[in-house]
């Protein structure tokens, strides 16, 4: 069977691609516009800086030094190449994005993704230097300008007119560098808090330089004070005194990025930043107000001798200008910075236990209209209940809470909430509803054929009465009817169905009549509870996540950095790399945390501003409470996942998952659905596992402590054989408080626990979470290695899951995204997965990306491995083993003569009895599948 997605899953992907390729697009051209100015602007200052440089020697009149002319050069040619390394990068981004809409999906996919990846790395090299030339044009246009200004009185004109068109370029490259910083990928699709936090750093460098230029030049004003014509020494005086000032806005600024950190902060904390801000707002006022005193003096330029005060009397307007507006860009970061959110939405954490029930079935039945990203989703209901199980916090060093994102000034009323949802056809409560019309459709035929049949009697009793019984005499003032029989027996039924119906209008009429007086009521009770949820949000952190257990890193270089900078360190408040994680998704049974509440015509900003939302309220957090790392693994199907980018998440390949479809087969049962498959993956393990006397039990009493702990003991094998493999260990434990308060708050219809016994004995179990008609997943799987092999128990597992489903009538089976083959085997289909990361601190986020780029590399690698394997092993062996043979035969037949052997073995078989092919008649393509399924099961 093929191996592609189903077309039901990837159905929103039109939609989402066409509204990021649209804004994409916009983007590049705005950088292809600003780039090509840039590259214009330096070819204008090449030519200005060689034609007066060499005007003004062989004129013999003052120029540039040679060293000065370098690096004026210098800095031209670094800008000229990289803004053709961003104009380049622009229009093949550009040219890609548009080649992608005409190309199928897959194919993108395969051809496209390594010239993004490239893309990301040489678009973060070139942020990189716009940032750097940047800077150097910043430094150039001050130094230029200081000297503009020193030889207005020496130089002449045409050389001054163009050193000022000099100048007017250089300012004309800077504003397009801040556009290109600006219009990047990397800080356009960044959150407003991270955004605010660069600029806040930013400027407040720049404003540390500028002020401690200002003072190092108005300091020396005593040296050169010999003749000032007029212009007093306490203008220069106050002007060093600003600089002053800003030089500490400036450095306090430099500190409020690295030390202080969210709002909630002590009262000393927030005390010092009122303090900074009124002393950035003195820093304003006092250059704006000195400034203007030295403009005043311009009228006694005339009388100056001393080209140091003059060039001062030019300078410090500039600085004090360009102090005044890095002063409000401060002061407009750190409002950004501090504002509690930075996003419209407001982020809260609330407890579900505590909630009012009407306020519970408005969400969940919100869920089920809106939240749904896909049609294989969890119901609302189930949902509500899982999370409350989370928030009872049984699993060890785990701990979950419930976000609650609303907006503040948008209202929902609870009764008005119930509008048709977008796909009826394959939401739980639509299919609900439709069997119910079912059900009360035959109901009323079979109510019409009673009655139908009662009026046939009873007519018939009447015409026998009537024949029997003596005509009436006529009453006194009547006339006589002149009916004939037929019409006489047509008003007879025109009467016998007046005397039926009548009755039932009645009734539908009294309980049309309550059911709106009920209506009424609830309206009433309700009318004034409002809602202002946009989405509901479940965040698991695990409070010590040692990262250098799950790094790729093995043997001495491991342990070292366990010992130094890990867990085993002894020093507990010395352990870097032990990370407090934050999850949103992929919990068990969870595929994405975050369920939305409301419609919306924008879905993709919708999603990246909730997540934006989630991302500022763990920045406002405690450093105790604040999560070091937030991960979002999801599937590419699902609508949260083409928001990765836009909320500042950086990206995390993953190895598929494996979803199966049974929307087809609904009313087949297992023997018919296995006639779909191929013939070399018709095996039907579980008939033989009945046959040999095994039994499978479905539970629901999760309450029960032996039944947690079975399950617990169970799953624990698989994570010990992990450890023995070297092998990441598992983020949460499953132990058996977690099993039974599953048990305790969810429904009976949404969780069970399934066992597999061999002479009464458990050798493996699973627990199903079922939401119904709609999806049904296996989760927490647990072996007994030993004695599951020999019975195929996980084939038996995933066989009577599937023939489970069939019977129930659900849609989809989530099987998770290890052991490919023998899923593939049974008509699953590779849905991609990928993850977002966000990490404050940018060597961490570093680090992660790089981690998380070998993922799919090692996927690779083990899928390679498990081919080698498949190929090393012989045919005749009894045993499965998951290393290759040492020595192989010394004789070694070819491969079409063992086939036509083993053919003619498993025919010779057959004549003798047939029943023996299910026991030892196995072809070698069943061997294959088995090694490549028992190797992959260690990855559980």
């Amino acid at each position: 069977m093929e191996s592609t997605s189903s077309p039901a899953l990837t159905r929103q992907g039109t939609d989402v691609e066409l509204t990021m390729h649209s804004s994409t697009i916009r983007q590049l051209k705005k950088l292809i516009a600003a780039n090509s100015i840039i590259i214009i602007m330096c070819i204008l200052q090449f030519i200005v800086h060689i034609y007066t440089n060499t005007s003004s020697a062989k004129k013999k009149q003052p120029h540039d030094k040679w060293a000065y002319f370098i690096f004026e050069m210098f800095i031209t040619a670094i800008a000229l190449i990289n803004s053709i390394l961003g104009l380049v990068l622009a229009i093949n981004e550009k040219r890609v994005q548009n080649n992608s809409q005409n190309l199928h999906t897959d194919a993108v996919n395969s051809l496209v993704t390594k010239r993004i990846l490239s893309y990301e790395r040489l678009n973060n090299v070139h942020l990189g230097m716009n940032l750097i030339c940047f800077i150097l044009f910043t430094v150039f246009l001050i130094v230029q300008f200081i000297y503009w200004c020193g030889g207005l009185l020496v130089i002449a004109q045409q050389q001054n007119a163009y050193r000022y068109f000099s100048m007017l370029l250089v300012l004309i490259i800077i504003l397009c560098y801040v556009a290109c910083c600006m219009w990047n990928m990397v800080v356009n699709w960044s959150p407003v808090y991270k955004f605010s936090r660069s600029v806040l750093l930013f400027s407040s460098i720049f404003l540390t330089a500028l002020s401690l230029a200002a003072t190092i030049i108005n300091g020396r004003i005593n040296k050169h004070n010999k003749n000032n014509g007029g212009v007093p020494l306490w203008c220069f005086q106050t002007e060093e005194g600003t600089g002053v000032l800003n030089l500490v806005c400036g450095l306090f600024g430099i500190g409020r990025i690295i030390a202080i950190r969210g709002t909630n902060r002590q009262k000393c904390v927030n005390s010092l930043l009122r303090v900074y801000k009124i002393f950035c707002v003195i820093g304003i006022s006092a250059a704006i107000l000195f400034t203007i005193i030295i403009l005043s003096f311009y009228k006694h330029l005339e009388k100056l001798d001393n080209p140091y005060v003059y060039t001062l009397i030019h300078a410090d307007p500039v600085l004090s200008v360009l102090q005044c507006i890095l002063l409000l860009m401060i002061l407009k970061s750190e409002q950004e910075f501090q504002t509690p959110t930075r996003t419209e939405l407001k982020v809260e954490r609330i407890n579900l236990s505590t909630q009012p029930e009407a306020l519970l079935n408005r969400w969940a039945i919100a869920i089920d209209l809106y939240g749904r990203q896909s049609p294989d989703s969890m119901t609302g209901e189930a949902a509500l209940q899982l999370i409350k199980a989370y928030e009872q916090n049984q699993i060890e060093n785990v701990t979950c809470l419930c976000l609650r994102v609303s907006y503040r000034d948008r209202k929902y009323n609870i009764p008005q909430i119930q509008q048709p949802p977008s796909l009826q056809l394959l939401d739980a409560a639509a299919m609900l509803q439709q069997q119910q019309q079912q059900q009360q459709q035959q109901q009323q035929q079979q109510e019409q054929q009673q009655q139908q049949q009662q009026q046939q009697q009873q007519q018939e009793q009447q015409q026998q009465q009537s024949s029997s019984s003596p005509p009436l005499p006529p009453q006194q003032g009547a006339k006589m009817s002149t009916f004939s029989k037929r019409e006489l027996r047509k008003i007879e039924r025109k009467n016998y169905k007046r005397t039926i119906e009548e009755p039932e209008v009645i009734n539908q009429a009294n309980i049309n009549e309550n059911r709106i007086e009920q209506n009424h009521q609830q309206q009433s009770t309700t009318q004034i509870e409002w809602d202002d949820t946009e989405a509901i949000v479940l965040l698991s952190i695990i409070k010590e996540y040692d990262a250098t257990l799950s790094s790729d890193l093995v043997g001495t270089c491991g342990t070292i950095l366990k010992k130094t900078l890990g867990s085993g360190n002894c020093t507990k408040r010395f352990r870097p790399l032990v990370l407090r994680m934050g999850l949103l998704g992929f919990q068990w049974p969870f595929r994405s945390g975050v369920f939305f509440l409301t419609p919306t015509r924008r879905p993709l900003a919708r999603a990246s501003s909730v997540l934006r939302a989630i991302v500022d309220w763990n920045d406002e957090q405690n450093s105790k409470d604040c999560c070091d790392l937030l991960l979002l693994p999801i599937m590419q199907t699902e609508l949260i996942s083409h928001s990765i980018h836009s909320a500042g998440f950086f990206h995390i390949p993953l190895p598929p998952s494996h979803i199966l479809d049974l929307r087809p087969h609904h009313g087949k049962n297992w023997d018919q659905y296995m006639r779909t498959l191929k013939k070399s993956n018709r095996r039907n393990y579980l008939a033989q596992f009945l046959k040999n006397h095994g039994t499978i039990e479905e539970v629901k009493d999760l309450d029960n402590p032996v039944v947690s702990q079975a399950v617990y003991e169970k799953w624990l094998n698989i994570a010990t054989l992990r450890q023995a493999n070297n092998e990441p260990p598992t983020l949460a434990q499953p132990k058996p408080p977690y099993i039974e308060c599953l048990g305790r708050t969810m429904s009976d219809q949404y969780r069970s626990v399934v066992f597999l016994r061999v002479n009464n004995e458990i050798i493996a179990s699973s627990v199903l979470f079922k939401f119904p008609y709609s999806l049904i997943t296996t989760d927490i799987q647990g072996l007994v290695h030993e004695k599951a092999r020999p019975v195929k128990a996980y084939f038996v597992m995933l066989q009577w899951v599937i023939e489970l489903a069939l019977k129930e009538k659900f849609a989809f089976i989530d099987f998770g995204p290890t052991t490919a083959s023998p899923k593939m085997d049974l008509g699953c289909a590779s849905v991609p997965l990928c993850s977002g990361g966000y990490a404050g601190n940018p060597i961490l986020a570093f680090g992660i990306q790089k981690v998380g780029s070998d993922i799919e590399m090692i996927h690779d690698n083990k899928k390679s491995q498990n081919n080698t394997t498949v190929v090393q092993q012989q045919p005749g062996t009894d045993e499965v083993s998951e290393q290759p043979p040492k020595k192989p035969k010394a004789q070694k037949k070819p491969p079409q003569l063992n086939k036509i052997l083993n053919s003619n073995q498993t025919d010779s078989k057959k004549k003798k009895k047939k029943t023996d092919d299910n026991k030892d008649g196995l072809i070698d393509n069943e061997r294959t599948i088995e090694i490549e399924s028992e190797s992959q099961i260690n990855e559980n």
